[in-house]
């Protein structure tokens, strides 16, 4: 059937030997047939014939084995090193998941063993587990529901433009605007209004040795609002230049740039606070 579609350059009567050269089951079979075309119209064959099977039946056959195994050995798989980086493009979303929980579970065993001064035999693992859950929960999942399933409903070519050519990009005005609206809520709707004081309960929930969530919620607003001056301009400051790049790559470098981006942030502060104060940690210390 394939054979038989296949885009002939020349006439089917010219091209039936051929097909029946190539639809040799055998190499003995395709060897006889070869002799009873002759030089002429193997040449002809290897012209007019379907690629994949010139490739399979012209070449003569290698000692001790099969024609087909000479050509599954000419087409390596892909390495693991190509298959990793593939990996971004074919699963975004799970991609997303992966950096974000393990960024955030590296970012706090960064401020435990850094900024709070503890050797690792003193790690609190079980507090690392529930910002593992967080890193999961909120800043891999719940953060890919806003910024890529609702954005792209808010904005319909938010992917078009982002998978697009720079060249293409830059003279695109809607989609310039576009990002400049995802920049604004995000910098000042999501991160003040949501991330914030739902890190602030969390923590609380982790590190207040309460067990009422009652008191988890009213705690964390609480230390929310205490800081907000501290967090809020420092967000703003860096994640509205962040977003720009951010919102602009392709869509599949969204959400694990944010995370590069965030883990060095981490770091900064990390290395500042250390230097003199080892007090508690703002939000801004565990942004994304």
């Amino acid at each position: 059937g394939a054979l038989a579609s296949a885009p002939w350059s020349v006439s089917r009567s010219k091209a039936q030997p051929c097909v029946g050269w190539a639809a040799s089951s055998t190499a003995a079979g395709a060897r006889s047939a070869r002799a009873r075309l002759g030089p002429s119209k193997q040449q002809r064959c290897a012209q007019t014939a379907p690629a994949a099977a010139v490739r399979s039946f012209c070449k003569p056959a290698a000692s001790g084995g099969s024609s087909s195994s000479s050509v599954a050995s000419s087409s390596p798989s892909p390495g693991l090193l190509a298959a990793v980086l593939a990996f971004p493009k074919a699963q975004p979303y799970a991609t997303n998941i992966i950096v974000a929980t393990v960024k955030t579970a590296a970012a706090d065993l960064m401020a435990q063993t850094l900024v709070e001064g503890k050797p690792l035999a003193e790690v609190d693992w079980k507090r690392n587990l529930v910002f593992v859950v967080f890193g999961a929960g909120y800043l891999g999942a719940f953060q890919w529901l806003i910024q890529v399933n609702f954005f792209a409903k808010l904005f319909p070519n938010m992917a078009a433009f982002a998978n697009a050519s720079w060249a293409t990009k830059m003279g695109d005005r809607q989609g310039q605007l576009n990002v400049l609206y995802q920049c604004f809520l995000d910098a000042f709707i999501h991160l003040p209004l949501v991330y914030l004081p739902t890190f602030y309960v969390v923590k609380e929930m982790v590190l207040g040795g309460k067990a009422n969530p009652a008191e988890w919620a009213a705690d964390g607003v609480n230390k929310y609002l205490t800081n907000w001056w501290v967090d809020v301009p420092q967000l703003i400051y860096v994640w509205t230049p962040t977003d720009l790049v951010c919102f602009s790559v392709p869509l599949y470098l969204r959400m694990p740039l944010r995370h590069v981006v965030s883990f060095a942030w981490t770091v900064y502060l990390s290395f500042l606070k250390g230097e003199g104060n080892r007090g508690e940690l703002n939000a801004v210390s565990y942004k994304y």
